[in-house]
């Protein structure tokens, strides 16, 4: 997801990739769709309280981590409305 958000920053989305997408993908029903969004919530949620509690050395790092899975299940909405 980080590469597409990145190909997608710099424009001309459709030309710049070729999508491959493998059997047990499992994107075409929605279901399957909506359990990873919220699969990704929820370990978001899951890292956002633990950082609350403190404690972590690294935490420039797992901000930046948050800071994707926001911007990748804002895309994953956009994909979903579509």
């Amino acid at each position: 997801m980080f590469e597409l958000i990145e190909i997608a920053k710099n424009g001309d989305f459709y030309a710049r990739i070729f999508p491959i997408v493998l059997p047990d993908a499992k994107i075409y029903n929605p279901k399957d769709r909506l359990k990873c969004t919220q699969y990704r919530e929820t370990q978001s949620n899951e890292l956002e309280e633990t950082m609350k509690q403190g404690g972590l050395a690294n935490r420039q790092g797992i901000i930046d981590d948050l800071n994707l899975d926001t911007v990748i299940q804002k895309s994953n909405r956009k994909v979903l409305t579509l």
